[in-house]
């Protein structure tokens, strides 16, 4: 009889989690059809906010590496580190730039959806084929725009400070970055993967607070607050209600994951755990940096080596945070998917005859 209970208990434990999961992902992935590009003039909108992206992210980069300057203890280093990140990404969300590897929270939640009409129908499978690809592409385009970006934006930052005699790092410093971004002489993958984890997690906490703030019914119980109308006014008060309703969850996304990303390596310090994080596009910058301050004077296998390395890790980061995303999603809407060898059948014969599809759109027969 007891058995009987922990089982029922379980099933219900586990029909809510679900629950919950399928409501946080669902207001997620809402955002996700804005990530998936279809038309060549998508695919260059979506290179060009990633463009901006990754000089955003070289001026955050160098504001952080300025900030390791102040030599704090790791707990104040950390708030340090996770605010210059969560602001500066509140502020790239904010002039429209794209993160990349920020997308696969947002678009794993739209892939379910038709993997679920794919169990029934054999056009719907081609169709989550052609979905996959476009994502594929669109994940490419902002990783690509992100990587290349960052790079030469932190160089030029770093020349003022290269100027005036106070380099950024230094070149002791600036060969233990370079060490600590090869893939084959540090844990630089292992710490690309951690990232993948939190960006994982910042897309279920962007989900959690948008799903909070419409079943909580916040926006009516804010317009409604005879208070506030009387210190704002109702049309101010109702902007900033529909404000906080279009932006609460990727508020709450970015600065949670620039406390993550910022307060790891100090948590690593703190614990004595080999605790780092690595993403693609802030170790594009250091790496710029890194050079500068090396006045560019290193061997060519390290410089090839280095470059490889960190565009694995955007691999690793995309990988890891769409995969969990996936599984949670895949999971709370119950999907029970036996089609996957068809699936890859269609993406192998997609690969093989119109491989470039995957990184670039072909042209639209429209035009």
């Amino acid at each position: 009889m007891a058995e009987i209970r922990r089982f029922k208990l379980m099933r219900f434990l586990t029909s809510n989690v679900e629950l919950l999961a399928y409501q946080i992902t669902e207001h997620t992935g809402k955002a996700g059809e804005h990530y998936i590009t279809r038309t060549r003039k998508e695919w260059a909108w979506m290179f060009k906010s990633a463009v901006l992206g990754g000089v955003l992210v070289a001026v955050i980069a160098t504001i952080k590496m300025v900030a390791a300057k102040l030599h704090l203890p790791p707990g104040p280093e950390a708030l340090t580190y996770g605010l210059i990140y969560g602001v500066g990404f509140v502020v790239l969300h904010t002039m429209g730039a794209t993160l990349a590897t920020k997308q696969p929270a947002m678009t794993a939640s739209k892939l379910a959806a038709s993997l679920d009409e794919a169990k029934t129908s054999h056009s719907a499978m081609d169709n989550l084929a052609e979905m996959i690809v476009r994502t594929v592409r669109s994940q490419m385009a902002a990783l690509l725009g992100n990587f290349i970006f960052a790079f030469p934006a932190a160089i030029l930052l770093s020349l003022p400070f290269f100027y005036f005699g106070i380099p950024i790092m230094g070149p002791e410093k600036a060969k233990l970055a370079l060490d600590s971004l090869h893939g084959l002489r540090s844990l630089s993958f292992f710490y690309a993967a951690l990232a993948g984890v939190c960006l994982f997690i910042s897309g279920l906490l962007a989900g959690f607070a948008d799903n909070w703030f419409v079943f909580n019914h916040v926006g009516s119980r804010l317009g409604q607050s005879n208070v506030l109308r009387r210190f704002v006014g109702s049309q101010n008060l109702e902007r900033a209600v529909q404000t906080i309703d279009h932006n609460l969850g990727f508020w709450v996304g970015n600065m949670s994951l620039g406390l993550m990303l910022g307060s790891m390596a100090a948590l690593g310090t703190i614990t004595g755990l080999p605790l780092d994080v690595r993403h693609i596009t802030f170790s594009s910058a250091q790496f710029g940096a890194a050079l500068m301050d090396l006045k560019f004077q290193v061997p060519l296998s390290l410089a090839i080596g280095v470059g490889v390395s960190v565009f694995m890790m955007g691999l690793i980061n995309l990988t890891v945070s769409f995969s969990l995303t996936l599984f949670v999603v895949v999971k709370s809407r119950r999907i029970r998917f036996s089609q996957t060898p068809l699936l890859l059948k269609l993406l192998l014969l997609r690969l093989r005859s119109r491989p470039l599809e995957f990184v670039f759109p072909a042209k639209d027969p429209a035009q």
